[in-house]
This record gives C-alpha cells, structure tokens and sequence, in this order.
C-alpha cells in the first residue's frame, strides 16, 4: 500500500489455511520453540507466547570453505551489493531511493536475487540509473567474490528471521548495513563490522552509507578484522554446540 502496488496479498503468501493451523497446533504442543534470533523471539512475545516456552538459538554459521575474504575493493568505485530475493518486504525501494541520494562520485549499486512481481510493479513507474544493476543469482560457492570485492553489503529487510548474507558477508571481510528487524542485526558491531538502522527508512541507510564511504581508510581498512568478528559462528560450530546444550540439558 505504501509504494501503491496493487497486487492481491495472497500472492505472496506460500502457506494454506491448513500449514498455519498446523504450525499454531504444533506451538502448543511443544515443550519448547527454538527462535534464530532477538527479533524473532520478539515476534513471539508481542503474540502471547509466555518467555519460558522459547529458546534463542541464534542462526549464525558459516561453511569457512566457501567464505573467506578473495580481495579487497577496487577504490576506483564504490560498489554496493545486495543478493536475496528482489521484492518489497526485503526493503528493496528503500535501498533504491537511498542510492539515488547518496552523493558519491563512481557509485554503483548491484542486486544480485530473483525478480519478484512486486517489484516488476514497482518499477514500472522508476527510471533506473544505469549505475543500479539487478542480475541473476549465482552459485552459492561463488558469492564469496562478490562479497570480497564490493564496499558494502546492504540488508534492508522489513522482517527476516535471520538473513544468511549477512553472516556470510561479514566472514569475507564486508561491512554490512542491516534493519533492526533482520535476526542477524545481533551479530553488527556497531562501527566495526557494520550499522543497523530502523526499517522503511531510506534517510538511515544513506546516512550508514556515507559512514562506511568516509571511515573506509579507518574502520573498515582492515577487512581481515571484519571477518574476525564472526570467527565463533564459522562451520556451524556454536550454532551445533549450543543447540547440544539445549537439549542436554532441558
């Protein structure tokens, strides 16, 4: 309704009537429901589910054989990069609108995902530079050099329990600018490996934007240490040892 895109919600809707039941069923069937992150763990509260029914067992992990830093940016532009699905609830009109703000010379802004309708509405009535580039997925394995080579990866999701590029970025060395509501915004450090900014707010990503571009030479020069930062998460490891924990101890 905010980006006036009349498209029939259901359309983007995957569950029946009887996949929701079922799921509701199951929650009160459970001894415990195990939650990715903060912001999922929230969903659940602001719902009425009573705190001592669920856990956080937070999402994050890495495979340290496909992602590690290849390189380091180019200088000659500033590259940022977004891959995930290409639709609205990702935040995707905000990132648009925030590029066309940003005043930095050789900008370029690069989506790598599937095309959802939504979006094909959206854009009906948006001229795109030629500096916003939207391509095809890529192998999983191979995303690690997109990762390396650009400035900054931006996760503007409105709600996304977790967001797997997120981790991934940040173990290959690239700052990242995420929402409050994307389950990984637990793992930002603020001014170190990334920013968080609220959703649906286009002014916030521009403004983390300009942070990333003018601290390059400082905070972000070393990109090793970036990718330090998710040194505890890489293959899975504490993801599978607290989930052992939980278990062993219930």
């Amino acid at each position: 309704m905010k980006k006036n895109i009349k498209i029939p919600y259901k359309q983007f809707g995957s569950s029946s009537s009887f996949q929701y039941n079922q799921e509701l069923y199951e929650y009160k069937l459970v001894d415990k429901i195990i939650v990715p992150s903060k912001f999922a763990y929230k969903s659940f509260i602001d719902e009425g589910f009573e705190p001592s029914k669920l856990q956080i067992v937070e999402l994050a992990g890495f495979n340290s054989k496909h992602f590690y830093p290849t390189c380091y940016p180019t200088k000659k532009t500033f590259e940022i990069l977004y891959v995930g699905r290409i639709t609205l609830n990702k935040g995707i009109a905000y990132l648009i609108e925030s590029f066309k703000k940003i005043n930095i010379k050789n900008k370029k802004l690069k989506m790598f995902g599937i095309v959802e309708q939504d979006i094909k509405e959206y854009l009906k009535d948006q001229k795109l530079p030629d500096n916003i580039e939207i391509l095809k997925p890529i192998k999983h394995q191979n995303l690690k050099y997109l990762y390396s080579k650009c400035d900054v990866l931006v996760q503007p999701s409105l709600f996304d329990g977790w967001s797997m590029v997120v981790t991934e970025a940040l173990a290959c060395g690239c700052p990242v600018i995420t929402t409050y509501n994307t389950g990984a915004s637990d793992i930002i450090k603020e001014g170190i490996n990334g920013y968080v900014v609220p959703i649906m707010d286009s002014e916030a990503i521009t403004e983390s934007l300009y942070k990333v571009y003018k601290d390059e030479q400082k905070l972000f020069m070393e990109r090793d240490q970036i990718a330090k930062t998710v040194d505890q998460y890489k293959d899975w490891n504490k993801y599978s040892s607290n989930y052992r924990a939980l278990i062993e101890n219930f």
